[in-house]
Formats: structure tokens, C-alpha cells, sequence
């Protein structure tokens, strides 16, 4: 059964990936790590093991490479799914002209 989130929607039942993940979805995740604590980082979910039922799906960084080489590859690494929401929406094509 889904529980009310806020917002209209409905959050996932307890265990069920939500919706908005899914294989190539731009999503945020937010990193816990020493000196990353609550920082949030655009990604690519680069796959769902869906015979894993761990929550956990692994994902692209878009800006955080492997290694410190310019030329290497985007980071991937294993992160919670309660960890990732959905990128927000773009703004309205007037916003920065009413600022």
C-alpha cells in the first residue's frame, strides 16, 4: 500500500523501487560520506539489478570522475535508492524575466 509523501503523491510501499528510477533516468543522489555529507549530485542510473534486493542500484556521476585524470571515466558506484529523487523540473520559459 502507498504511503502519502506530500506533493500529491503517493510514496513507493516499503521495498518497491519508485517510479522515477529507471535504466538511463536522470536522477539526484544524495551522498553521506565524510565531506560529501547531505550534498546532493546529478546522475545516470546506469543499471537496475533486479535480482539483487538490496535497494540499491548503481549510477553514473555526471560531474565526479574515478580518478583525478581529466581523461577518466565518470565515477559508478552502488548508492540507496531512498537516496535518489527525481531531478526538478526546469523553470517556466518568463522565471528569470519576473526576478
Amino acid at each position: 500500500m502507498a504511503r502519502s509523501c506530500g506533493g500529491g503523491r503517493a510514496a513507493p510501499a516499503r521495498g518497491a523501487t519508485p517510479e522515477y528510477i529507471a535504466l538511463h533516468a536522470a536522477l539526484e543522489v544524495r551522498l553521506d560520506e565524510h565531506g560529501f555529507d547531505g550534498s546532493w549530485w546529478d546522475v545516470t542510473c546506469a543499471s537496475l539489478d533486479a535480482d539483487s534486493n538490496d535497494g540499491r542500484l548503481t549510477v553514473e556521476f555526471s560531474t565526479l570522475k574515478a580518478a583525478e585524470d581529466a581523461d577518466a571515466p565518470n565515477l559508478r558506484e552502488r548508492v540507496p535508492a531512498a537516496n535518489c529523487r527525481p531531478v526538478p523540473p526546469p523553470p517556466p520559459p518568463d522565471f528569470h524575466a519576473a526576478l
